[in-house]
C-alpha cells in the first residue's frame, strides 16, 4: 500500500479500519481466555464435587454401617405401625431375620401388655408432628421381659401429613431393676427404721411395765399383751398369740392373744396346747415359717368358731438360752407370707419377752435368798448375839475375880478378844444386810471433829498397846464442826485405825491425820506395814474380798462398809501403797453437805 499517495481522508479511514480489526482481535481472545478460565473453573468445581460424591458414598455407607450395628433398635413405621426398615439390632431385638420382618405389623411380633401403649404413642407423635418419647415393656421370643425408651420423629409429606415414623427403641431394662432395687432398698429402710422405732418404744413401755410390775415373781398379763400386740403390729399379721409352757399333754401355762376378738375367743373355750405345729416351734427351738401352715405334717385341723388361718411365723421364747414358750403369728396382711425380716423382727420381741420372763424368775429366786439372809441375819443378831453376850458377861465375872491365876487370866483374855472378834463380825453382817435391804440412813449433824478421832483412836489403843504400835495423831487446831452422822464417822475410823494397827509391824507405828483441802474434811491412815500388791488394790472394797486365804484376816466386810458409809455422806474413799513402804486409805466428806 503506496501511504504517500493517499489523501489525509483516506489515511484516516485505512488508521480506522484498522483499528477495527485490532479491538476485534483483544476482544476475541479476551472471550476465549475467559472462556479457558470458566473451563478450569468447571473442572475444579467437577473435581470437587466428585470428590464430595465420594465422600457422601462412605458417609453413607458408614452410616448404614453405624445403623445396622447400633446399640439402639431402629425401625421406621407407617402410620399403623407396620415395619417398613430395621436395624440388625433391632431385628435381634425380636429374634427374626430383618427381611422377614419388612411388611410385619410390630404388636404381631411381640407380646405387648397393653398393645394402646404403642398405638398411642404413634397417634401422639403423628399429632404432635416432633419427637416423641414413650416407655413400654414387651417381651419377645429372645427377651423374656425388656423396659424400653420409645423415641419416634414423624416423616412428613410434602402437604405436612405424618407419612412415617423413624423409632429407636433404647433397652433401660436394667435402670429399671436399679430403680426398683433402689425402691426396695428405700422401702426395706423404711420398714427398718419403723421397727427399731417401734422397737424402742416397746423396750420403753416394757422397761415402764416392769416398774409398774414391782417385785410380782412372774411378769403381768399387761406386760404379755404389749409383747403380742407390737408382735402383731410390727409384722402386719391378723392374729398373734404367746404361750408359755412346754408340756404337750397340757395347756399353756400362760396364754395371751391378739387381734381375736374376745367373744370369738370364749367360743373356743379352752387354751391351746404346746403341741402339733405350736409343740414343733418349742421343742425344736427354732422359728418356723409356713406359707401355709395347713400343708405343714404337724397342722391337726382347726377347732369349731376357730379362723381361718394360713401364712405361719412362729418364734421361741428364751429364759436364760432354754426355751420356755413360743410366739406366733398367722395371716400376713400385706404379703401371701412371712419375711425373714418379720422373723428378725419377732424374734428380737421374743427376746425381750424373754427377758422380761428370766428378770421375773431372777426375782423370785432373789426374794428367796433374801429372805433366807434375813432370817440368818435374824438368828446371828438375835440368837447369836445374845449367846455372845452372855459369854463376854461370864468372861469379864471370871476377869474380875481376886483368886485368878495367870493360866485362868490368859483364858479369860482370850475369850474376851475372841468374843469381841465376834461382836464386830456380827455387827459388819448386820450392817451389810442393812445396806442391801435399803435401810440403811444417817443421822447427821454438826460435831466436833477432834473428839470423834479421839474416840476411835481410844477404841484401837488396847490392840495397839498388845503390839507395842505407837498411834500418832494430827489434828490440827480450829477446824469447823463436820456435819456427819457420828456413829458412822467413828466406825469407818476404827475400820481404817483398826485395819492399819493390824497389818503394822511390832513396835511400828500408825498415823491418823485430819485437815480441810479443796472443800473437804481429809482423812489419812497411814501404817509403815508390809504394803499392799497392785493387784489387789481395785479389789479392796469389794465384798467379801480379803486377798487370798494365805494371812487374811476378817471375811472383807469392813472396806466394803466403810466405802459406803463414806458415800452415804457425799465423800470418797481411796488407798495409795507400795509394797515394802506401808499404805495410806484416805476419804473425804464435803464440807458442804450435799
Amino acid at each position: 500500500m503506496n501511504l504517500e499517495a493517499m489523501s489525509r481522508e483516506e489515511l484516516l479511514a485505512e488508521l480506522r479500519a484498522l483499528l477495527q480489526k485490532e479491538q476485534e482481535r483483544t476482544e476475541t481472545d479476551r472471550a476465549v481466555h475467559e472462556l479457558r478460565v470458566h473451563q478450569v473453573e468447571l473442572e475444579l468445581q467437577n473435581r470437587e464435587l466428585r470428590e464430595a460424591q465420594g465422600a457422601l458414598e462412605q458417609s453413607r455407607a458408614r452410616f448404614e454401617e453405624l445403623y445396622d450395628f447400633a446399640p439402639v433398635a431402629y425401625y421406621t413405621f407407617d402410620p399403623l405401625g407396620v415395619i417398613r426398615e430395621v436395624n440388625l439390632t433391632g431385628a435381634s431385638m425380636i429374634g427374626r431375620d430383618r427381611t422377614a420382618l419388612i411388611g410385619q405389623p410390630f404388636v404381631a411380633l411381640v407380646k405387648l401388655d397393653e398393645p394402646e401403649i404403642f398405638f398411642g404413642h404413634l397417634r401422639r407423635c403423628a399429632a404432635a408432628r416432633r419427637p416423641t418419647v414413650t416407655e413400654m415393656c414387651f417381651s419377645t421370643p429372645r427377651h423374656p421381659e425388656l423396659s424400653v425408651q420409645v423415641v419416634s420423629v414423624p416423616i412428613l409429606d410434602v402437604a405436612g401429613k405424618p407419612m412415617a415414623f423413624r423409632t429407636a427403641f433404647s433397652d433401660i431394662s436394667r435402670l429399671k431393676q436399679t430403680e426398683a432395687e433402689l425402691k426396695r432398698t428405700r422401702d426395706a429402710e423404711v420398714g427398718l427404721r419403723s421397727r427399731f422405732e417401734a422397737l424402742d418404744t416397746f423396750s420403753l413401755r416394757l422397761n415402764q411395765l416392769l416398774i409398774e410390775s414391782g417385785r410380782r415373781y412372774t411378769p403381768s398379763d399387761a406386760l404379755l399383751q404389749e409383747v403380742v400386740d407390737q408382735a402383731r403390729r410390727g409384722c402386719q399379721a391378723e392374729y398373734a398369740a404367746l404361750g408359755i409352757g412346754k408340756d404337750p399333754t397340757r395347756p399353756f401355762d400362760r396364754w395371751v392373744f391378739s387381734g381375736l376378738p374376745v367373744e370369738l375367743a370364749s367360743l373356743l373355750g379352752r387354751r391351746p396346747s404346746p403341741s402339733g405345729i405350736l409343740g414343733e416351734v418349742i421343742h425344736g427351738g427354732r422359728a418356723l415359717r409356713l406359707r401355709d401352715l395347713r400343708e405343714h405334717p404337724g397342722f391337726r385341723g382347726f377347732p369349731p368358731h376357730h379362723p381361718v388361718m394360713r401364712s405361719f411365723l412362729g418364734v421361741v421364747i428364751p429364759d436364760g438360752g432354754n426355751p420356755v414358750g413360743h410366739l406366733y403369728l398367722t395371716n400376713k396382711l400385706s404379703a401371701d407370707e412371712f419375711s425373714k425380716d418379720d422373723q428378725d423382727f419377732a424374734e428380737m420381741i421374743a427376746q425381750r419377752a424373754g427377758a422380761v420372763i428370766e428378770i421375773g424368775r431372777l426375782n423370785s429366786e432373789l426374794n428367796a435368798a433374801l429372805s433366807a439372809r434375813d432370817n440368818v441375819l435374824a438368828i446371828v443378831s438375835h440368837d447369836l448375839g445374845n449367846s455372845l453376850a452372855v459369854i463376854q458377861l461370864a468372861a469379864k465375872v471370871c476377869s474380875a475375880a481376886a483368886h485368878k491365876d495367870e493360866a485362868t487370866s490368859k483364858s479369860v483374855d482370850l475369850i474376851l478378844r475372841a468374843s469381841e472378834t465376834m461382836k464386830r463380825l456380827i455387827d459388819d453382817l448386820l450392817h451389810v444386810g442393812t445396806m442391801d435391804a435399803g435401810r440403811f440412813t444417817l443421822e447427821r449433824r454438826d460435831e466436833a471433829l477432834a473428839p470423834i478421832v479421839e474416840q476411835a483412836v481410844q477404841q484401837l489403843t488396847p490392840l495397839a498397846a498388845a503390839k507395842s504400835v505407837h498411834l500418832e495423831r494430827e489434828i490440827p487446831d480450829g477446824l469447823p464442826p463436820i456435819h456427819c452422822d457420828r456413829v458412822r464417822l467413828i466406825q469407818v475410823l476404827s475400820n481404817l485405825i483398826g485395819n492399819a494397827v493390824k497389818f503394822a509391824p511390832n513396835g511400828g507405828a500408825v498415823g491418823v491425820r485430819a485437815w480441810i483441802e479443796a472443800g473437804e474434811f481429809r482423812f489419812a491412815i497411814s501404817d509403815n506395814g508390809p504394803g499392799i500388791a497392785e493387784g489387789q488394790v481395785p479389789h479392796l472394797f469389794e465384798r467379801y474380798w480379803t486377798g487370798g486365804a494365805h494371812g487374811r484376816h476378817g471375811v472383807g466386810l469392813g472396806l466394803h462398809i466403810a466405802k459406803h458409809i463414806v458415800e452415804a455422806h457425799g465423800g470418797r474413799i481411796w488407798v495409795e501403797s507400795r509394797p515394802g513402804e506401808g499404805s495410806t486409805f484416805f476419804f473425804a466428806i464435803p464440807v458442804e453437805p450435799p
